[in-house]
Parts: C-alpha cells; sequence; structure tokens
C-alpha cells in the first residue's frame, strides 16, 4: 500500500487531482451513484452529508440511539445543521425497523415539532447487519413522505461481503452514503460521500466551508483505493476469525452479547469471575498483545488465528483459575442479564412514554396550558409508572433467559417446568398492559383534549380512557408483581426486586 500510495499524482484536490478523481470515479461506480467526493474523515464525511441534505431548520433527523452520529460526533448534527436528532432505541435491540421508523418520525406541520426531514441509518452498527428488506421498507415510507435516506455506511463493505450483496444495492434506498476507507480495510485516511452530482456539488462547497478541503491528497486516495482492491476481499477471512473467537468465548463460559455478524463481538467474562482491566492486564502480555478495552472486541485482515487462539486459550486459563480459587456463583451472569435487560427495558419504555405523553397529549390538546400539567403529571406519575413496568418486564425477561437455560441449577430443578409456565404467563402478562390504562385521569385535560379531538382526530385515543380501566390496569400490574416476586424467590434472586412505587 505504501510503495503504491507514494506513485501517486501530486495535485491539488482542492481544484483538482488525478488520483483523488479517480478514486470518486471508482467509488461512485460502485455504490451505483453519479458522484463521490473524499473526505479526511468518516465523521466530516456524515456531517456534511446531513448538512447538504438540510436547508433550513426547523427540522429533525430520526436515527438509531446507538448511531455514530448521534453519540460520536460531538453533537455535530446540531452544531453544523441546527438539527434536533430524535434517537430511537430499536423495539427489538438489533436494528431499527419500520414500526420504530413510523412511531417516531413527525410527520406534520404542528409547529411545537421539528418535522422529520431526514433518517440516517448505520450499516453496520456495532457489527450487526440491518436486513435489507427492513432497509427498504423503512425507505418506501421515508420516501412516501418527502423523507430523504442516508447511510452511515462505514463498514457496508463488511454488509456486502458478508450477505452477498453489492454495493450498488445496499446504496439505492439512500440519497446518500458515507464510506470509510480506514475502518476496516485499513488505509490511513480517508471516506467518501456518494451520491447524485448535483447533491457532490453541494457537499463540496461545504467541504470547503467545513475545513477538509485539502492539497496534496493523491497519496491518500492511492492507499484507499489500493484497500478496496486488496483488502476487501480479506473480509470473509475476518468474519471467520470473529465467529471463532465468539464460540470460543462463549465455550469458555463468557456471556455474548451480541453475536459475531461481522467482524465484532461483544462480551462478558463476568460469569467466570473476571472483569475487564484483569482480562485486559492479562492480555497486554501476550505473543501478539491485544487491548480489553471493554465488551467490545474487533478483528480486522491483520488480525492472526494465533492472536485469536493465545485470547481464547488466555480466557479458558482464567476461567480454570477462578473455578481452583473457588469462584463458583452460579447465578452471577443471570443477575447480570437480569439487570441488563431490566435497564433496556427502563429505556424502551420511557421512550414510549415520552412519545405517548408528549406527543399523543400536547398535539391532541393543541393547548399550552396542558404543557405545564403535562410536566407535572409525567414527573409525579408518568415516570414512576415507566420505571416499574419496564423493570418487571426486564426482571421477567431475565428470568425466563434464565429458566430456558441449560443451567446445572435450574434444568435440575424438579419445578422447572412449573416455574416456566408461571414466568411465562408474567411476561405475556406484563406485555399486554397499556400505557394509557396506566396513566391517571386528568378531567381538566380531558376537557381541553375531547374540545379539539374531532378536528384532530383524537376520537378514539379518548374513547379508550376511563377510570374503571385503569384501576384494572393498576390491579393487574400489582398481581404481576407478587407473582414475579415470588418467583425470583424460589429462584432465590429476591434481591432483585425494586421496592413497588406509589401508583395511586
Amino acid at each position: 500500500m505504501q510503495a503504491y500510495a507514494f506513485k501517486a499524482s501530486l495535485g491539488d484536490d482542492v481544484y483538482h487531482d488525478p488520483a483523488s478523481r479517480a478514486l470518486e470515479a471508482a467509488v461512485a461506480r460502485l455504490t451505483g451513484k453519479e458522484a463521490a467526493l473524499f473526505m479526511p474523515s468518516g465523521t466530516m464525511s456524515n456531517q456534511i452529508g446531513l448538512r447538504t441534505h438540510l436547508k433550513q431548520p426547523p427540522y429533525s433527523i430520526l436515527c438509531d440511539q446507538r448511531a455514530h452520529i448521534y453519540k460520536y460526533e460531538s453533537g455535530g448534527a446540531a452544531f453544523h445543521s441546527a438539527a434536533q436528532v430524535i434517537p430511537v432505541l430499536p423495539a427489538n435491540h438489533h436494528h431499527l425497523t419500520l414500526e420504530d421508523v413510523m412511531a417516531n418520525a413527525i410527520l406534520n406541520r404542528d409547529i411545537h415539532f421539528a418535522p422529520t426531514e431526514l433518517i440516517a441509518l448505520e450499516n453496520t452498527l456495532n457489527g450487526t447487519i440491518i436486513p435489507q428488506a427492513e432497509v427498504l421498507s423503512i425507505a418506501e415510507f421515508a420516501h412516501s413522505h418527502g423523507i430523504a435516506m442516508h447511510l452511515d455506511g462505514a463498514r457496508l463493505w463488511h454488509v456486502a461481503v458478508e450477505t452477498g450483496t453489492p454495493l450498488s444495492e445496499l446504496c439505492a434506498p439512500f440519497e446518500s452514503v458515507s464510506l470509510c476507507f480506514s475502518k476496516g480495510l485499513g488505509a490511513p485516511v480517508g471516506s467518501c460521500l456518494v451520491g447524485t452530482a448535483a447533491f457532490i456539488q453541494r457537499a463540496r462547497h461545504f467541504r470547503k466551508l467545513f475545513g477538509g478541503g485539502m492539497r496534496q491528497t493523491g497519496a491518500l486516495a492511492a492507499a484507499a483505493a489500493y484497500a478496496v482492491t486488496h483488502h476487501v476481499p480479506l473480509l470473509p477471512k475476518v468474519h471467520e476469525l470473529s465467529k471463532t473467537l465468539e464460540r470460543g468465548l462463549e465455550e469458555a463460559g463468557c456471556e455474548i452479547l451480541s453475536r459475531a455478524e461481522t467482524c465484532m463481538i461483544f462480551f462478558d467474562p463476568n460469569p467466570i469471575g473476571v472483569d475487564y482491566s484483569e482480562l485486559d492486564a492479562r492480555a497486554a502480555a501476550l505473543p501478539e498483545p491485544i487491548r480489553i478495552s471493554g465488551s467490545r472486541l474487533v478483528v480486522h485482515i491483520q488480525t492472526s488465528p494465533a492472536a485469536v487462539a493465545d485470547l481464547i486459550l488466555l480466557v479458558k486459563t482464567m476461567a480454570e483459575e477462578k473455578r481452583a480459587e473457588g469462584h463458583d456463583e452460579p447465578f452471577v451472569d443471570a443477575v447480570h442479564q437480569v439487570n441488563v435487560d431490566s435497564e433496556r427495558e427502563w429505556t424502551r419504555m420511557s421512550n414510549e412514554f415520552i412519545n405517548a405523553g408528549y406527543r399523543e397529549g400536547i398535539t391532541a390538546g393543541k393547548e399550552s396550558a396542558l404543557q405545564g400539567g403535562f410536566d407535572a403529571g409525567f414527573a409525579n406519575t408518568g415516570a414512576p409508572i415507566g420505571r416499574e413496568v419496564g423493570n418487571l418486564r426486564g426482571l421477567a425477561a431475565g428470568a425466563l433467559s434464565l429458566l430456558e437455560s441449560s443451567r446445572p441449577l435450574v434444568s435440575e430443578r424438579e419445578d422447572k417446568e412449573q416455574l416456566l409456565s408461571e414466568i411465562r404467563e408474567i411476561v405475556n402478562g406484563l406485555a399486554h398492559l397499556q400505557l394509557m390504562d396506566l396513566a391517571p385521569l386528568d378531567e381538566e385535560a380531558l376537557a381541553h383534549a375531547k374540545e379539539h379531538a374531532e378536528s384532530d382526530g383524537g376520537e378514539s385515543l379518548l374513547s379508550a380512557v376511563s377510570s374503571e380501566t385503569r384501576q384494572k390496569a393498576l390491579s393487574d400490574l400489582s398481581s404481576l408483581r407478587q407473582r414475579l416476586e415470588r418467583l425470583l424467590e424460589a429462584l432465590c434472586l429476591q434481591s432483585l426486586m425494586p421496592p413497588p412505587p406509589n401508583l395511586s
């Protein structure tokens, strides 16, 4: 790569550099777009992509709550584009679905909200792949409402290789796509933004404005071109090696938090009595030192099979050492999973409550006076209800996962089937609880809302609200809590149950 880069042209890319233009033309062809623009970083490529789409605020960008543009680009969407970001936690905890998008996109022109003008997806996201069928469904919905689509495709090369789908097909649903040459491909610098010729011409102006216009970029562009040609074919072996690492960690007793769909594994060594810092210190002393900076492990084109084998052996050795020291806590991983599921459920439920309370409540009422009531009501009642239901759902999901596992102290229980039947009923009961049924009835707010229900189409929302419905829902919630508490006690996990809130 270095030798190839040193032979590149020395033109000025702000005006014209042959090697940079050749790279841009090649990437445009690969992605099926009219034009491409070489950028110094993926963050700049994403942020200029967003800015080029957005013309005049107010507007909002909808994205995954875990997305790079939301979490790791220094609030760039707000700074550069004056855009509100709507971060959405996928209900399936894997990828955004059409249902997630439909539930959170702002389609009306109500002056209280910033209409959604851009949906930004990321593929891969934390190494996981969004099914292309889901992407197409989201794009069809977005385009039917005049919403543009941007893709952070920094690791899209991995998706193309793993699924056998051409880059052009993966990029087709999007008006703009950012691809990285350094992350998965090993080039020293650079990303490309692709789109229509008019879009890229406008983006070129923003690149200059953002300070991204560089001079002699030929060597960087040549290195990127070399990576696309010579390193993309190496990715299947990377994926195979990551799956080998996943299997080894799981066999050693670690919990796999996210499977190796491409090049990343998220794991937890807590079940074998090891923490990340302890593992990091030992892994740093391996023949090929490995940095363990948390739950994420990334396999790349320079990761050797020997390095993976060494890490697996190290983890198994540490597990054996812990067992020899007397570490035998059969429920430690179950407790961890219960807590993780509980936190995930609380996040999802809090999002749902915010949307239900704010979006429907304020839109249906159309009365600014309701805002104060909403703020107080959410703090005093909405949040406790959301936390209670979220905690119970998370604990129940964790208990179900434990009972369905093959852990000896669970599988050998004589009452396992009885407990399984009970927890499944509890999970089902909690899943069917409706937020509107649990919320307290505000007669004054309801009267305001009824004044506008006919014009705003809110009759069905209001007809479902009654004090009798709420009392039954609260009674059901209390009963399910008691049943879950008894079941956790049978599993010696009663300490996980939080105290009941006051929901009267």
